[in-house]
């Protein structure tokens, strides 16, 4: 899961497993980039409750950007999932442009690629 200046509350997310699947226990498994538990997003905490308490509990890692440069954040995102030697088998991207032409054209470029990498 990918987010953009929103974070996750590791607490909150065995909570909220435990209540809704008896028994279940969620923890991410890796974080890439810094994560402030204490300020958890509505969207991320949302993502990550449903991915990983539907997803039996799958392997999830978080990888939180705190700037709000969607382009380059996106950039970011796509060299880091390709950076590593291995990653989790589903991606769950969040955000989104309704514009066409919001990113550079290289941007958009480098991003492509690194999708048909993943």
């Amino acid at each position: 899961a990918q987010f953009q200046g929103q974070y996750v509350d590791d607490a909150n997310l065995a909570d909220f497993c435990t209540k809704y699947d008896a028994g279940k226990t969620c923890k991410i498994s890796k974080y890439m980039g810094k994560n402030k538990d204490d300020k958890p997003g509505v969207e991320s905490m949302l993502d990550v409750e449903y991915i990983m308490s539907i997803g039996n509990a799958a392997e999830t890692w978080v990888y939180s950007y705190p700037n709000f440069d969607f382009c380059a954040d996106l950039g970011t995102f796509g060299s880091d999932v390709t950076g590593e030697a291995t990653h989790p088998y589903t991606i769950s991207v969040s955000y989104g442009s309704q514009k066409i032409g919001t990113c550079s054209s290289a941007i958009t470029k480098r991003l492509a690629d690194d999708i048909q990498k993943m």
